[in-house]
């Protein structure tokens, strides 16, 4: 076969152009051309990627991934090369075949035609040229260096660049660089074939370049190119105080011992990962202090109130530690007497540390990034326990929370002091963080094979790392339509269990950003909803049938939606049937679904409650979601829909990305996305001590005035009250004998627990914590306290318990003087006690009468007239029977307290008053009490006891009278109720 030395290329003309991926045949670079088309680095990128691998002989040509590394290489100081593409190549005339200029094999393949009259190909030249970016990196506002070096400029025909003109669009002009490549073409770039650009927004610009060819014949090709250019705000620099590196080193590169990293390296089949500085060495993880002051006046030498604040989710290690601080720390807030005070600034100006931990890879597995953190504490400890006044405040954001959850377990278990008061998990992926399903699988379906297969960074960023796979409750990988993790979270919860799961030596604070009130996500309310579709007309077909929206009439579509609140829906519907694509992607011809049921059959992890997950397709400075891989995600979407027959639409922002119901860890028999709950159904049901939700439903790891309030008061131990749900009950004998165990019970363990038992000297208290042990060391009744605080010795809620310690032993009796009848006496309650009252009339001819197994008060009844009468009392309980108290009451029935006139009568009616106006309770423990006396009931019975007439007052009388009638002449009894004893008194009537 002819022209095995050139590279052949199936371009349109073989098959309908559906995309421009890379088109290189369209791309002449002569001025005149009409179809001339933008280009941008992704796309030179393709077309060179094309052209190699389309080529039947590359000796000597350097491959797309050694390129990509070349580019990584030289560009990682926000210096770019300008990439310059001029290929020839042979494309097959379509009628070829007809014209018997080929021939077909049994199996395919074509083969040449002997004696044919013309060539069956033609020749072709396509030239591209734009700055160049590596796969991952992106171009950032600000200073941007340019750059010439021979092993960007890619051809294979014989071109001597004599100018190259670049106009960048910025209004200054072309920079024009004569002979910019060096004889023999060494990789050192001249000086003069750079230029430094402040760069503000995306590119615009054009590149022209001037040669000579093999002829003799100058050569004069152009293209405008676009570059991405991602807008980020102005982060104040590090300074001493703030980030910066004293000359004692604050500073800090942590590693953690290899001992600790090869147990998990073993088990996960030691991945490696590496990130690289500008000057080429690894990246490590690294500590950050932020010491308290006004930014200028600091003491690096002391640490007193730590803040220590660990990263997150960041898959291309390009958030830096000013982004963590002013992004996720120094946000706006309200406080009295501060003007517009950034959070971060004012708690360093009141006092407060901060120590950020910036992890070499935000992706990495979730075990290897907590050995890291196991290792900054033990040396925060070891240099600076000394100096803190209070524990280390740890806060743990997103993928952060299961780090430090992890770490402080790990520590727990393997007896590592930590030092942590509180462990703070800031809207944290404990049951895990959601991406959609139906997202995942459509990423997965153009980029898991084929011409996209090298750009890990959208995969990777978006659901495919190791640390993402760690979190996600629903994983592609698990190949299920409920809710499945990959295998890697199931691994990382395993070993979460098999250290405890939770620390307990500290308060845990979950702080969400979704809400508690089962609102759901109000940017994707419905079920089943569209996130994304891209899609090409056929050729001809519109005009055909007009405005054709069916399948049928599109060369692609593919479609992703939200998951199903209920049943299972289709969640990816991508239709393509054009074999080119089929063929440069690796996907099927025709329909490829996937579907997903609701999540636990009753709601959609979507739309449910919960911290959403930002703008991805958003251009605000500082967004969290405008990371690296977001940005390529619209880089690829850019290279997807440069066709002008390709319609594009997104709904991707603000989707569910960390559910309510899994930042609270909460734990219900029946789980439900969309349950609305507070404090008190939280008993029992989740492993913190406070959860903290918003009115509504807020951005992921957005730090809101509630959210800041929320956190000062916990590192502050502001909290004047414990959530319904820890609900404290002290459990324990309310008899002491000789020693018993007392406990405080709540749904929530890891309460600070202080003990005092009031009056001193009856027990010893013996241990610390949630349970004691009192040991016996006199008689009597104490009240024993627990005082329970749960943050830094705030205490904020007391629970009493009264005990009786020993034998019981009865006070002083209490009694009314100078009532007959009904006679009330009393003494001192003991709990589980029994009481044996008895009396007698004085002297001892009288007989005794007991009344066993009664209360500590009880009303004799006096029925042996005036005298002095003898009352006892004995306690009885399960440690024994006190001695006998007795006391001796003199009483005096005549006259008493009322008085009936006339008596003896004749008339029809008689006057009932009261002749003593108060009567005296002596109790012989405190000073006389007297007490008003008053008429509430007359009784009149006959010398039988029958009861003749009832009279009552409700509200009391000093004076009534009662009429006679119907009361024949003879000897009456009249009982008169005082409200406490009834008296009794003689009526004559003749």
């Amino acid at each position: 076969m002819q022209n095995l030395n050139k590279t052949f290329v199936t371009t349109n003309i073989l098959y309908d152009r559906m995309f421009p991926l890379a088109n290189v045949d369209e791309y002449t670079g002569l001025p005149a051309a009409s179809n001339m088309d933008t280009t941008h680095p992704d796309h030179l990128m393709q077309a060179y990627y094309e052209i190699y691998n389309s080529a039947y002989n590359n000796n000597g040509r350097i491959s797309p991934d050694a390129l990509d590394e070349l580019i990584k290489t030289n560009g990682n100081s926000r210096e770019h090369p300008i990439g310059i593409f001029y290929y020839k190549f042979n494309s097959l005339d379509t009628n070829a075949l007809q014209d018997h200029l080929i021939d077909t094999l049994a199996n395919g393949q074509f083969v040449d035609v002997a004696n044919r009259p013309r060539s069956p190909y033609f020749t072709n030249t396509s030239f591209l040229a734009a700055p160049l970016l590596a796969d991952g990196q992106v171009m950032e506002t600000g200073n941007q260096t340019f750059y010439f070096d021979p092993a960007f400029f890619l051809h294979n025909d014989s071109l001597t660049i004599t100018q190259v003109r670049i106009d960048f669009g910025d209004g200054q002009g072309e920079w024009v660089v004569n002979n910019p490549y060096n004889a023999g073409g060494q990789l050192a770039r001249p000086f003069l074939s750079s230029i430094l650009k402040n760069i503000g927004g995306t590119l615009f610009g054009r590149i022209t370049v001037i040669g000579v060819d093999i002829l003799g014949r100058i050569i004069t090709m152009g293209n405008p190119f676009k570059v991405f250019v991602k807008n980020t705000k102005i982060y104040r620099p590090l300074t001493d105080c703030r980030g910066g590196k004293f000359s004692a080193g604050t500073r800090w590169v942590i590693e953690a011992p290899q001992s600790r990293l090869d147990p998990i390296n073993a088990q996960y089949g030691n991945p490696q990962l590496e990130y690289k500085n500008k000057d080429g060495n690894p990246v490590k993880d690294t500590a950050y202090f932020y010491f308290s002051g006004d930014g200028t006046v600091c003491n690096p030498a002391q640490l007193k109130r730590p803040i220590l604040f660990i990263d997150g989710f960041d898959p291309d290690n390009s958030r830096t530690v000013q982004k963590i601080y002013e992004d996720y720390i120094n946000t706006g807030i309200i406080r009295s007497g501060y003007v517009n005070p950034l959070f971060g600034d004012y708690m360093l100006n009141e006092g407060y540390d901060f120590v950020i931990l910036d992890f070499k890879h935000g992706n990495d597995l979730l075990e290897r990034n907590a050995m890291t953190l196991v290792s900054l504490i033990e040396r925060l400890n070891q240099q600076y326990g000394s100096t803190m006044l209070q524990g280390i405040t740890l806060i743990g954001p997103s993928m952060g929370s299961l780090i430090a959850q992890y770490a402080l377990a790990y520590m727990e278990k393997n007896n590592i002091p930590h030092n942590v008061k509180t462990y703070i998990s800031f809207d944290g992926c404990h049951q895990g963080a959601n991406v959609p399903i139906g997202l995942q699988n459509y990423v997965e379906y153009f980029t898991k094979r084929g011409i996209f297969k090298k750009n890990k960074s959208i995969r990777e960023g978006l659901y495919n790392g190791l640390g993402a796979k760690q979190m996600l409750a629903h994983h592609v990988s698990a190949n299920s339509q409920s809710p499945v993790p990959d295998a890697l979270r199931t691994t990382f919860l395993q070993n979460l269990a098999a250290v405890n799961e939770y620390p307990q030596l500290c308060r845990k604070v979950a702080l969400l950003n979704g809400t508690n009130t089962g609102q759901i996500n109000s940017f994707h309310p419905n079920p089943s909803e569209t996130l994304l579709r891209i899609s090409t007309q056929r050729k001809g077909w519109k005009s055909l049938w007009g405005l054709c929206s069916d399948k049928i009439c599109m060369k692609l579509d593919w479609s992703c939606y939200t998951t199903p609140n209920s049943g299972t829906a289709k969640v990816m519907d991508n239709w393509t049937v054009a074999p080119l694509f089929n063929l440069l992607f690796w996907v099927p011809l025709g329909k490829t679904n996937s579907y997903a049921n609701a999540a636990w059959g009753n709601s959609a992890q979507d739309n449910a409650p919960g911290g959403t997950f930002g703008t991805l397709f958003g251009n605000a400075p500082g967004n969290i979601n405008e990371s690296n891989f977001g940005f390529l995600l619209k880089e690829a979407m850019y290279l997807l829909t440069g066709s002008k027959r390709t319609s594009f639409s997104q709904n991707l922002n603000q989707f569910t990305m960390m559910p309510s119901y899994s930042a609270a860890d909460l734990r219900f028999p029946n789980k439900n996305l969309y349950m609305k709950w507070d404090d008190q159904y939280l008993c029992g049901k989740t492993p913190f001590d406070y959860v903290y939700a918003p009115p509504t439903n807020e951005e992921h790891v957005l730090v809101s005035a509630n959210g800041a309030q929320y956190f000062e008061n916990e590192v502050r131990c502001n909290i004047t009250s414990l959530p319904t749900y820890i609900n404290p009950v002290m459990v324990g004998n309310s008899v002491l004998c000789t020693t018993g165990d007392y406990s405080i019970v709540t749904c929530k363990p890891g309460i600070n627990v202080v003990w005092t038992a009031t009056p001193l000297g009856l027990v010893n208290i013996a241990g610390t914590g949630s349970a004691v042990t009192l040991n016996k060391a006199g008689n009597g009744t104490v009240t024993l306290t627990a005082t329970i605080s749960n943050c830094n010795n705030t205490y904020i809620q007391t629970v009493s318990k009264t005990i009786q310690v020993g034998t019981p032993q009865p006070g002083y009796i209490n009694f009314i003087q100078d009532i007959c009848a009904e006679f009330p006496v009393s003494t001192n309650y003991f709990p589980n006690t029994t009481y044996t009252w008895s009396f007698f009339k004085m002297p001892y001819s009288y007989n005794l009468q007991s009344f066993p197994n009664s209360g500590s008060s009880k009303k004799l009844n006096l029925t042996q007239g005036s005298g002095n009468y003898r009352i006892g009392v004995t306690a009885d309980n399960s440690c024994g029977s006190s001695n006998i108290i007795y006391i001796t009451v003199p009483v005096t029935c005549s006259g008493g307290h009322f008085a009936i006139a006339p008596n003896p009568t004749t008339s029809a009616d008689v006057t009932v008053s009261v002749k003593v106006q108060k009567a005296t309770t002596t109790n012989k423990m405190e000073a006389p009490i007297q007490i008003d006396t008053k008429i509430y009931e007359i009784r009149v019975l006959d010398k039988l006891g029958v009861v003749k007439k009832v009279v009552k007052f409700p509200n009391g009388t000093n004076s009534t009278q009662i009429s006679l009638s119907g009361l024949k002449p003879d000897l009456y009894v009249v009982h008169i109720f005082d409200g406490i004893t009834w008296s009794t008194e003689e009526l004559l009537v003749k």
